[in-house]
């Protein structure tokens, strides 16, 4: 069963019937924690400083995730840099054999 927009009302004592099989024994509900209404409704929702292990609004990022990340992301980064730097070296011998050139007076002889 599931509840939505969970309120204190809803706390109290609830069971399982299955019909054809019987049913559970009581179990308690309570609700917990500190609630405020949303616009003009009866719709409450759960205010907490602390995000629970089932809380869907709390990412977790295991260790290994991080790592695998950082080994599929490394390559891209290292190639990346690489490659500027290669791009640069080449802009600057262009550089260099275009001033080498302006500053050769070439003469033929005939």
């Amino acid at each position: 069963m599931t509840i939505l927009s969970v309120s204190k009302s809803d706390e109290g004592l609830y069971k399982c019937r299955i019909s054809d099989v019987g049913e559970s024994a009581e179990s308690r509900l309570e609700v917990r924690g500190v609630f405020q209404t949303l616009n003009s409704s009866d719709t409450e929702k759960e205010v907490s400083d602390e995000a629970g292990p089932d809380d869907p609004a709390a990412p977790v990022i295991s260790f290994s995730t991080i790592i695998l990340h950082m080994l599929v992301g490394t390559p891209y980064l290292l190639s990346t840099i690489i490659l500027g730097l290669i791009y640069r070296d080449s802009r600057r011998a262009h550089q260099l054999v275009a001033e080498d050139r302006r500053n050769h007076v070439i003469m033929e002889v005939e």
